[in-house]
């Protein structure tokens, strides 16, 4: 059965992502990952695409990517061969290293852009790695840099037309942006996360206990009570600020102060 043609943004720009078949590791060392960049470079100026950013993970890689429908897959091609065929050599192993293909989502808007980039950029740290703004193997400090084989004008464009204003809005967007990430994207990263239906029962639970009636959990946060209950489901590991939202359609902001005793 013939592929499916990718899509690409209006504006060229794409959220694109490799990873290592069934979730294996692609890189071991620094060797590895200079090689990777090494090959990056290469098929870049190859098939004249502009690379934004990137982060270089343990078993996968982001990309935020300016091209079309020809180069970017061509650009693929290019640096998945050439890497496989190091790496298998390297370290003695036959077979695909690859999941069969890149994913890509269109950036269509600049939203979805800057978030998109923090995301990108926040990886190292939400793995436990290291600050994000220490990490090696990121774009971060290749934006910030006065010196860079990145593109980062099309990053850039985005925060100002002037280039220093640009580097400091990105940096202050990122540095403020780390809290709300952890919030929004907490539920993702926790093994043993309750599900909704056990998040339900533990708020129905609770709500019974404390007024011997049941409620419905979308009009609930009316009473001082209720926002106690709230806090104490929220203080419990394996509960997340987005699964409440989801579950009682409360705004996240409301539940972040909740969480924080703000109100």
């Amino acid at each position: 059965m013939p592929r499916t043609r990718r899509s690409f943004g209006t504006n060229g720009l794409n959220h694109c992502i490799i990873r290592g078949i069934d979730r294996g590791n692609i890189f071991y060392d620094t060797q590895d990952r200079k090689k990777f960049i090494k090959e990056m470079k290469k098929y870049k100026e190859k098939n004249n695409i502009k690379i934004g950013t990137y982060a270089l993970m343990q078993n996968h890689v982001h990309f935020i990517i300016k091209g079309n429908d020809s180069n970017i897959p061509d650009f693929f091609k290019g640096i998945l061969v050439s890497y496989s065929s190091y790496f298998n050599k390297k370290y003695e192993r036959v077979g695909h290293l690859f999941e069969n293909r890149y994913k890509n989502k269109i950036i269509d808007t600049e939203k979805y852009l800057k978030n998109v980039i923090k995301y990108i950029h926040y990886n190292p740290e939400k793995a436990g790695i290291c600050r994000f703004d220490k990490y090696l193997w990121s774009g971060y400090n290749e934006i910030l840099s006065e010196d860079s084989w990145l593109d980062k004008e099309v990053i850039l464009m985005y925060y100002s037309d002037d280039d220093n204003e640009a580097k400091k809005l990105f940096k202050k967007e990122h540095l403020e942006g780390l809290k709300r990430y952890y919030e929004d994207y907490v539920e993702f990263e926790i093994v043993n996360k309750l599900s909704d239906e056990q998040v339900k029962q533990m708020i129905d639970n609770k709500i019974r206990s404390a007024f011997n009636e049941s409620k419905d959990l979308k009009n609930i946060i009316s009473s001082t009570n209720e926002k106690k209950i709230l806090k104490e489901v929220l203080d419990v590991k394996g509960v997340s600020i987005s699964q409440i939202n989801r579950i009682t359609g409360i705004n996240r902001r409301l539940l972040s102060k909740i969480k924080n005793k703000k109100c």
